[in-house]
């Protein structure tokens, strides 16, 4: 991380086997599943899992409006360590680490987010909206993966 970057992290353990979550991460049978928030769908993903391949979805609000989704991976580390630039076509905010580290009963889980702090006008509140959004991700996998077994 350089000085210019700012990162937030959050981190769940999870009682699933690491190979699981991976899956979970990146199959998009699997993926939309659970990633968007409740009531929101997701439609239309591709996932080209290789480096500088894209994960590619359109996400349905509850209103019918669509949220077109991009991530483009730069690093894989199968059942370990995930990285990507997320946003939308045309619009990257943030580079994403997923991380997976094996723990007492069952899978450690980091996710980080990293990105420049003057890309939002309103700092703090879009701080707090990619925290929210990271404990929303990690608490949606974590019900996923309970639910399924």
């Amino acid at each position: 991380m350089t000085e210019k970057e700012i990162e937030i992290t959050v981190e769940s353990d999870m009682p699933a086997e690491r190979g699981a979550i991976w899956r979970a991460l990146v199959e998009p049978d699997q993926l939309k599943k659970w990633w968007a928030p409740e009531g929101f769908e997701i439609k239309n993903i591709v996932v080209d899992l290789k480096v500088g391949g894209e994960r590619k979805f359109d996400m349905v609000q509850p209103d019918g409006n669509v949220v077109s989704h991009l991530a483009i991976y730069r690093e894989i580390i199968p059942e370990k360590k995930l990285v990507f630039d997320s946003g939308s076509p045309g619009a990257m905010v943030a580079r994403v680490a997923v991380e997976l580290a094996e723990a007492s009963d069952g899978t450690h889980v980091a996710l980080s987010y990293f990105f420049p702090p003057s890309s939002q006008p309103d700092r703090e509140k879009f701080l707090g909206f990619m925290r929210a959004g990271g404990e929303r991700l990690l608490k949606n996998l974590k019900d996923y993966l309970q639910k399924k077994g």
